[in-house]
């Protein structure tokens, strides 16, 4: 074979490699769309059977149609988890991974999908968990994001509650806990599509699903998995970090310190409201990020008088400026939220100003913190932020979103050169709405 020859055929399988890829992606997000629409048919079909009015006809129409869902049901659950963008879903990927990542996104996720059921969503940690732990992350996310929304979907009224703690097992070992528990006028589904898909993944990591009903009216779906510690962290609890005789000596120590100079956030709420240091810089970070469009979105809202997604935009502002400390800012939210609900134009014009001044005067109080925070990251050159950004239009094009999180994730902990930073921000918008298309499009360009 000579050089041409070979060549050729590199250039070829590279091709079909691709096409492969593309094509397995596209098997994975048709199998999740599938499982996604399985659950609101089955709902349909048993409230259909409730009503007791429907003639023999009808009632073997819907068994066959139950029949059928189950069928596709299944094929949908073979075809996500064959052509999962995890490697090697029959095998344990165990590697080191930030604790954060787990659930970065998915409670942003979920917290909406509460929202448009009108039901409370909230996070609850313990005080101490490590900062970085080592197990097949890519794994544990996806359990994590099956079980808390089919949680939601159960509960129709009440309060949905997510729950991550760890227990110390060995020196270098914990038990990590996950609990999603609704609260209140609940439709308890003990089996679905998502909850299969979670017991197989969790099969695979020698783990399983467990089910706890307290009464008609409390339910939990979790799993406990042990895994190892790659980082018991500066930080091992909130006493430590708001204990002024450690010292001022770590990083970490400094941030909280000057955190607590604004006097319109608590560090103690906000830590014990975000579980651990890594997750508050991350969710301030965002924060802070989204104010500038955040407070536009919500002043145009105001000016049209459209209440409705004013009091959605309020409701996020309540959860996002509590989770950060900021209780306050997060009271008067939900004053906002409240007179929204009910159109009370009346209590909204008294609330909105002064409610907007807070708000834009906590951005710049934060800003110092953030400018600071920002340089003391260590610096990624200009080639290496362009390595990550072709490995992230890879990962776009194979539809690997777990690796993708990772990578955006990587690059959110260094400094990001000024002539990057536009492209970085557009990146993570893109990542953050799913919007593969655009992402594409815009790494290919560039």
């Amino acid at each position: 074979m000579n050089n041409m020859d070979e060549k050729n055929l590199l250039a070829t399988l590279e091709t079909v490699e691709k096409s492969l890829k593309n094509k397995t992606a596209l098997i994975y997000a048709i199998g999740q769309e599938i499982l996604t629409c399985m659950e609101p048919l089955l709902e349909a079909k048993d409230k259909a059977l409730e009503c007791g009015n429907l003639d023999e006809e009808s009632r073997d129409c819907l068994k066959i149609i139950e029949k059928n869902v189950f069928h596709l049901t299944e094929l949908a659950k073979d075809m996500t988890f064959s052509a999962s963008p995890e490697p090697c879903m029959e095998k344990i990927e165990k590697k080191r991974y930030d604790t954060f990542f787990l659930t970065n996104g998915i409670l942003d996720e979920a917290e909406k999908s509460a929202l448009k059921k009108h039901i409370h969503f909230s996070f609850k940690t313990s005080d101490f968990i490590p900062q970085a732990l080592s197990g097949d992350s890519g794994k544990i996310r996806q359990c994590v994001r099956l079980i808390l929304m089919h949680v939601i979907f159960c509960t129709d009224e009440g309060e949905v509650i997510f729950s991550m703690k760890s227990k110390k097992m060995e020196e270098n070992k914990i038990l990590l806990e996950i609990k999603a528990t609704g609260k209140g006028l609940c439709r308890i589904q003990k089996k679905s599509p998502g909850l299969d898909l979670a017991e197989r993944l969790l099969s695979v990591m020698g783990a399983g699903l467990e089910f706890l009903q307290k009464s008609d009216g409390e339910f939990e779906f979790g799993f406990c998995l042990e895994q190892d510690v790659a980082d018991w962290g500066t930080v091992k609890n909130v006493a430590e970090i708001t204990d002024k005789s450690q010292g001022g000596g770590s990083s970490d120590f400094d941030f909280m310190e000057k955190l607590s100079l604004i006097e319109e956030i608590s560090p103690e709420a906000a830590i014990k409201n975000c579980g651990n240091l890594p997750l508050l810089k991350s969710t301030l970070k965002s924060y802070y990020s989204s104010i500038s469009k955040s407070q536009q979105e919500m002043q145009e809202t105001f000016a049209a008088k459209d209440w409705k997604n004013y009091c959605i935009k309020a409701h996020s502002l309540k959860s996002t400026s509590r989770l950060i400390g900021a209780l306050s800012l997060s009271q008067k939210a939900a004053g906002l939220e409240s007179a929204a609900e009910k159109c009370d134009e009346k209590e909204i014009a008294k609330i909105h100003a002064s409610f907007m001044e807070d708000y834009l005067s906590l951005e710049k109080k934060l800003s110092i913190i953030m400018v600071k925070n920002e340089a003391s990251k260590p610096v990624i050159s200009e080639s290496d932020f362009e390595k990550k950004a072709s490995e992230i239009l890879a990962l776009a094009e194979s539809f690997n979103l777990n690796r993708l999180d990772e990578v955006v994730a990587e690059l959110s902990g260094f400094s990001i050169p000024e002539s990057k930073s536009g492209l970085f921000e557009k990146i993570c918008g893109y990542v953050e709405n799913v919007d593969f298309p655009e992402l594409k499009k815009l790494l290919a360009e560039r």
